[in-house]
C-alpha cells in the first residue's frame, strides 16, 4: 500500500531533520533536491504510515505560540579570552560554560575533521570550545534529537543552542512533561547556506594554498568589532592552514561570504522564515548588537564586541541572571524597536520573490557547472571594481 505521508513542501521545509530521528522504521533520510540543499526522502518500501514525522514537523504542525515577555540586554563575557575569541560578546560560549558548570549537557554546532557542520553533544568545558563563533551555513542536526531525548529521559538538563527552526523542532520532540529540563537558546539568523557549496569552497581553498585548513573565522575581529563612522559593519574573514599560511580579507572580497550576502545559497524557506519576528520561540535569543552605542551611548568597553540578549521566558531570565561571568545592561522599552530592526525581516514580498528566483537560478547553474565555474560567473568584487561602484553610487549613476 502506498504511504499516505506528505512532508513539508520544498519551499517551506527548513531542513531541521526532526522527521529523520522520529521515524520508528528509519524510513526517512536527508537527500539532495536540486544542487544545494538536503530534504527528507521517504522510503515507501519500509514506511508504515504512522504519521509521527508529520506530527513532529514544525511546519506541518507548529507549536501554539507561548505568552512571553521580551526583555532586551546588551551583554558580554567578562572572560577576555571568551569575549575576544567570540563573534560578538562571547555570550554563546558563556551560556554553554555556565550550563556545563551546573552539570547540564549542551548541544551546539561544531565542525568535524572534514569541515562538516554538525549539531553535537558537549559535556565538558573542553567540548564547548568547538562551538565558539558564528558559522554561516546549515548544520546537520539529525541524530542530535535522539541525544536530547535520551538525556532528558534520564532527567538530565540540556541547553540547546541553534537556529530558531531547530529550536522549534527540539521543543516539538520533547514531551511537554519534560520540557522543564530543556533550555533553548536561539541565534539571530538571517538564513542558512548550502553545506554543499561550503564543502566545495573548503576544497578550493586547500587546493589553492596546498595545505589543510585548520581554522576558519567567519567573523574575525582582527580589524575590530562594530561599525565605522559611516555605519558600515566591520566584517572580516580569517582562516589558517597547517603550513602556517594565514589569510585575512574583507567579507565583501571573500567568495563564500559574498554569495551569502547576495542570498544565493540560502534555503527557500529562509526567504519566508516563520521565526524572524518580535516574539521569539526560544527561552533566550543571542546575536550581535549592531548600533549598540547609538542605543546605549554611555556604554564603555564596547570595542571588543557586544551581544544582544533577549529573554523570552521566566526560565531564560532566571538562567541569564545566574550567569556571574557576564556583564549586562538593560535596554529600556523606548529603545527596543531600534534593537528589533537588527533581526526582523522587513523586506517586501516583491524583493523576496526576486531573491528566490535568483537563488533558484544559482541552484540550477551550480548543478550544471559546479563551484569553480560559478566562482568566475558570480565572482566576488575586486578592490578596483568596488571603488568604481562607490564612485557611481555617490554620483547617482545606476549600473
Amino acid at each position: 500500500m502506498k504511504n499516505k505521508i506528505e512532508l513539508a513542501s520544498i519551499s517551506s521545509c527548513t531542513g531541521c531533520s526532526a522527521c529523520v530521528d522520529i521515524c520508528p522504521t528509519q524510513s526517512i533520510t536527508m537527500k539532495l533536491n536540486g544542487a544545494l540543499h538536503y530534504f527528507p526522502h521517504i522510503n515507501d518500501d519500509t514506511c508504515i504510515s504512522c504519521g509521527k514525522c508529520m506530527k513532529i514537523c514544525p511546519i506541518l504542525s507548529p507549536l501554539t505560540a507561548e505568552e512571553s515577555v521580551q526583555r532586551y540586554y546588551a551583554a558580554w563575557s567578562t572572560n577576555d579570552d571568551i569575549r575576544k575569541g567570540g563573534t560578538s560578546g562571547g555570550i554563546g560560549t558563556a551560556f554553554a560554560s555556565n550550563a556545563i558548570e551546573k552539570g547540564w549537557a549542551v548541544i551546539g554546532a561544531a565542525f568535524d575533521e572534514e569541515w562538516n557542520l554538525i549539531q553535537c553533544l558537549a559535556t565538558s568545558l573542553d567540548d564547548i570550545k568547538r562551538f565558539k563563533g558564528s558559522k554561516y551555513l546549515q548544520s546537520k542536526s539529525d541524530q542530535c534529537y535522539k541525544d536530547i531525548v535520551r538525556l532528558i529521559s534520564q532527567d538530565q538538563h540540556v541547553l540547546f543552542i541553534g537556529t530558531p527552526c531547530q529550536v522549534e523542532a527540539v521543543k516539538k520532540i520533547i514531551p511537554v512533561s519534560k520540557r522543564n529540563l530543556l533550555l533553548t537558546c536561539g541565534i539571530i539568523c538571517h538564513g542558512v547556506n548550502s553545506p554543499v557549496v561550503w564543502s566545495a569552497y573548503v576544497d578550493s581553498l586547500e587546493k589553492k594554498y596546498k595545505s589543510k585548513l585548520i581554522s576558519y573565522n567567519f567573523r574575525s575581529k582582527l580589524k575590530g568589532w562594530g561599525q565605522d563612522q559611516r555605519g558600515n559593519v566591520r566584517l572580516n574573514v580569517t582562516y589558517h592552514f597547517a603550513n602556517g599560511k594565514v589569510v585575512n580579507e574583507p567579507a565583501w572580497k571573500n567568495q563564500f561570504h559574498y554569495w551569502f550576502g547576495l542570498h544565493l545559497m540560502m534555503r527557500e524557506s529562509c526567504f519566508h522564515c516563520l521565526y524572524r519576528k518580535e516574539q521569539r520561540n526560544s527561552d533566550l535569543t543571542i546575536g550581535d548588537f549592531w548600533g549598540v552605542q547609538r542605543i546605549l551611548p554611555n556604554l564603555q568597553n564596547a570595542h571588543d564586541g557586544v551581544s544582544v540578549v533577549v529573554t523570552s521566558t521566566s526560565r531564560g531570565e532566571e538562567f541569564f541572571s545566574q550567569c556571574s561571568d557576564i556583564e549586562k545592561y538593560v535596554v529600556d522599552s523606548s529603545s527596543t524597536q531600534k534593537v528589533l530592526k537588527g533581526y526582523l525581516d522587513t523586506r517586501s514580498e516583491s524583493v523576496k520573490k526576486e531573491e528566490v528566483e535568483r537563488m533558484k537560478l544559482f541552484d540550477l547553474d551550480y548543478g550544471k557547472c559546479g563551484f569553480n565555474k560559478l566562482k568566475k560567473k558570480y565572482s566576488a568584487p575586486t578592490f578596483v571594481g568596488r571603488f568604481f561602484e562607490s564612485v557611481k553610487f555617490y554620483l547617482g549613476i545606476k549600473s
